[in-house]
């Protein structure tokens, strides 16, 4: 091999070795060098028994029961299925992504979402012991993902997990109030102050008949819709929960529906100022607020179902 041929050869093989690297070990390491992990990555999600959420100031606290999430200082108030599935799902998504930095500049850390009309904190604790805290600002800008960050720290991250839309709610509180398979119902019962009927359905016709306080014919149609109401109940809102001026002790109305496997009570009271009527189950003391529609449906004599 001649000089300038070794030369040649010594410069491709150099040239090949450089392009390795850029393609390879430099261009990860340029990849990751404003890459951390995540705030939640030393956290273990097991050993969380509460997790308290700031939202422009409006503190919730939700407690691990079982394994439902309950309302703290609630009487018995609970976070929704499908709502605590999805948080507790971004949060275990949270813990595995990497976060990406976006900013230094204290100053400019409003810009992306962490003034305190905006920002959401989440600390998550093991009873009284904090773990971690972090900051939660808007929605990255591709909307797939948030903004983070920790108290009084400079450095603003983007986590390609969406954080902000899931800790973003006014109401952590379970708003339904009956749920139940409307197939499977069996009998109402419809009670006022002065006057009671029950409404049962044939086992072998499927059809709708009212039994007592005597026999009488019911319009299917007008059935099913106490049916729909009464298998999927939910709150218009939740009130304060104060018995006082609600009526509920006065038994106004009084749903009974029975089934296979089911046996729920509706009481409703009187009206609020903004004409929603309160609500609640026999078996629970929370309070409910449902629409008139709803409870003109339920208020009915025996005449307007035939």
């Amino acid at each position: 091999m001649t000089k300038k041929n070794l030369i040649l050869s010594v410069v491709f093989v150099s040239l090949a070795i450089l392009a390795f690297v850029y393609s390879g070990p430099y261009k990860n390491w340029q990849e990751n060098l404003n890459k951390k992990e995540s705030f939640l990555s030393e956290v273990n999600l097991d050993q969380v028994t509460k997790y308290v959420i700031t939202n422009q100031e409006e503190e919730t606290t939700l407690e691990k029961q079982g394994e439902s999430l309950k309302v703290a200082g609630t009487k018995d108030f609970y976070v929704e299925e499908t709502v605590k599935d999805a948080f507790l799902q971004v949060l275990a998504d949270a813990q595995e992504k990497d976060m990406e930095l976006v900013s230094k500049n204290k100053e400019k850390r409003k810009e992306f979402g962490f003034s305190d009309n905006e920002v959401i904190k989440l600390a998550l604790l093991e009873n009284d012991n904090l773990l971690v805290d972090v900051l939660v600002g808007e929605m990255t800008n591709d909307y797939q993902g948030s903004y983070v960050s920790e108290d009084d720290a400079e450095k603003v991250y983007a986590m390609d997990v969406n954080l902000k839309t899931v800790l973003n709610r006014d109401e952590w509180r379970d708003n339904n109030i009956i749920s139940a398979n409307k197939e499977d119902i069996e009998e109402i019962r419809l009670q006022y102050p002065s006057r009671e009927f029950t409404v049962t359905k044939d086992a072998e016709t499927g059809e709708w008949v009212g039994t007592l306080p005597y026999a009488f014919t019911v319009d299917p149609e007008k059935m099913n819709e106490i049916l729909s109401l009464m298998s999927n109940l939910q709150a218009v809102s939740i009130p304060e929960q104060n018995f006082e001026n609600t009526g509920l002790d006065k038994h106004l109305i009084i749903v009974q529906v029975r089934g296979e496997g089911q046996d729920n009570t509706l009481m409703i009271g009187e009206a609020n100022e903004e004409g929603n009527y309160y609500a609640k189950r026999g078996n629970s003391d929370n309070i409910y607020l449902i629409t008139e529609a709803e409870r003109d449906l339920l208020d009915k004599q025996i005449w307007e179902l035939k």
